[in-house]
């Protein structure tokens, strides 16, 4: 009877930890956009008010960085994708991953196999439609 409750107290614990680790995994994205933006805003904030500026001018500076920063990085983004950079980025990051590649073998080996399928089907349609034609038409083949 221990056992089973010691069991089920683990397998609770376990899944504790794993939705913890899950949503943990999904907002990683989201902390590191405003990491992003922390380190910036407080450099800004920190260096104005080194620079003499009053306390509401550097806190002003600080919270303006944030924006200017996420609109740099969009425009930065922008030019990347325009200019291909994005496309090479894909492309060298697909050369070094193995199973991306391996699995973009397998892909165009089954499409170039469904291709030769499609051609010998093509092929005796045709040839079918010869021989159709030619009943139809009343001689012997």
């Amino acid at each position: 009877m221990a056992g089973g409750l010691v069991k089920r107290r683990r397998a609770r614990l376990a899944e504790a930890v794993g939705a913890f680790q899950y949503y943990k995994g999904k907002s990683a994205l989201i902390i590191e956009s405003v990491r992003g933006w922390v380190t910036p805003s407080a450099a800004t904030g920190a260096f104005t008010k080194y620079l003499g500026f009053e306390t509401s001018t550097a806190i002003l500076a600080a919270v303006i960085v944030a924006p200017v920063v996420e609109c740099l990085g969009f425009l930065l983004g922008r030019f990347m994708w325009r200019h291909g950079g994005v496309e090479k980025e894909y492309e060298l990051s697909l050369l070094r991953d193995p199973y991306k590649r391996r699995s973009l073998d397998l892909l165009e080996q089954i499409r170039d196999e469904l291709r030769r399928e499609d051609e010998e089907r093509a092929e005796r349609r045709t040839a079918i439609d010869a021989h159709l034609r030619t009943l139809r038409a009343g001689d012997d083949p």
